[in-house]
């Protein structure tokens, strides 16, 4: 049967590292009625899930049929309904596929017709030691967005919630027009809108920003943001990007990125979709440490967003920025060595139970 109930809006996913391999566990953070899903990749074979069922989470079961040896794993959420979306990438010296699957709340399926379980095979992705791949729904027409890198130029494919666009064949697109092969690839959804916003990092050191435009499906505006120094670390996603939600800057894109001497400058500049036009950058914070990892999460009943970043200075270190609205906040250390900067082994997030509204959680190992 085809895959259905894919309309809605985008969805998020927190990151953390699951062993020396670089296999990424994701947390899915289920519609608002629902609850969460976990998917992971073990040592071979295809991926595995488990849903928390109020009290425990049970032993993992088979997700859809993937290739082998998943290395990275990204699942995005339909806060409207029980709906999502996997991109399984695989560990494979010279052709390392990408694979989709598409989640009803109750199946998994390619979105193709036919038998349920299993995935489409996006074809052969550019390396499996990067992420360079990412999805995001179209918050106002609940199409998922799927990009993948396979060189300098980006694949990308469009599913409108009851097939694939372009009768499932990608379309090409060159990221700001860099030269170097795309590394990083990040995507974040803007609330109510049918705008995404995407930031890559390439082999080169440069770092691009992109407005996706899901009303006219076109890529509207691109920005070579790292261009006084190269970025901080290509070996990591040194990059992140998300939306903020309330303020004098509701509903602009907070791009983020490692550079400057060393790779201690945390930098930023804001797109401003009403206005169509790129805000000037913001002052450099200094993290004291080569930026590695960043991650970037906003707070979604305020103007607040929560950087999390993981790096290297004779010691791993991780450290949280707040953004309280208008400008970036002092760094804070966990205080705590980390086991290492090499993965990503730190993240936070705000709370919005009720007694907890704004409180951060921060995880590290």
């Amino acid at each position: 049967a085809g895959q259905g109930g894919s309309g809605g809006a985008g969805g998020s996913a927190n990151t953390g590292a699951a062993g020396s391999d670089g296999r990424i566990v994701i947390l899915h953070d289920g519609p608002p009625s629902g609850d969460p899903m976990i998917v992971y990749a073990p040592d071979s074979g295809n991926v595995q899930q488990s849903e928390w069922d109020s009290s425990t989470w049970p032993d993992g079961v088979d997700g859809p049929t993937t290739g082998t040896q998943i290395q990275w794993v990204v699942l995005k959420n339909n806060p409207a309904d029980s709906g999502a979306i996997m991109g399984a990438y695989q560990y494979h010296n010279s052709a390392p596929h990408l694979y989709v699957s598409l989640w009803d709340g109750a199946v998994w399926d390619d979105g193709t017709g036919g038998a349920s379980g299993d995935s489409k095979d996006m074809g052969v992705l550019l390396q499996y030691e990067d992420r360079n791949f990412d999805i995001a729904y179209e918050a106002g027409s609940g199409r998922a967005l799927v990009v993948g890198s396979t060189g300098t130029s980006v694949n990308y494919w469009i599913w409108n919630g009851s097939s694939w666009e372009n009768s499932g064949n990608p379309y090409t697109y060159s990221p700001a027009g860099g030269t170097g092969n795309v590394y990083w690839v990040k995507l974040a959804s803007k609330p109510n809108s049918n705008e995404i916003a995407m930031i890559t990092a390439d082999a080169d050191g440069d770092v691009y920003g992109n407005i996706w435009d899901g009303d006219s499906s076109q890529w509207l505006s691109a920005k070579k943001l790292a261009h006084e120094t190269a970025a901080s670390y290509t070996s990591a996603e040194c990059v992140a990007v998300e939306y903020i939600r309330t303020g004098t800057n509701a509903g602009k894109a907070m791009f983020v990125w490692g550079a400057g001497t060393g790779g201690y400058d945390m930098e930023s500049r804001t797109w401003d979709g009403a206005a169509s036009v790129w805000d000037s950058e913001y002052s450099a914070v200094d993290l004291g440490m080569q930026i590695r990892w960043l991650g970037l999460n906003a707070d979604p009943n305020s103007n607040k967003l929560v950087l999390t970043a993981t790096g290297y200075n004779t010691s791993h270190y991780a450290k949280v920025v707040i953004w309280g609205g208008t400008s970036w906040g002092t760094p804070q250390s966990f205080g705590t060595i980390l086991n290492s900067s090499q993965y990503r082994c730190a993240d936070a997030a705000f709370e919005t139970a009720s007694g907890h509204e704004g409180h951060i959680l921060a995880v590290y190992s």
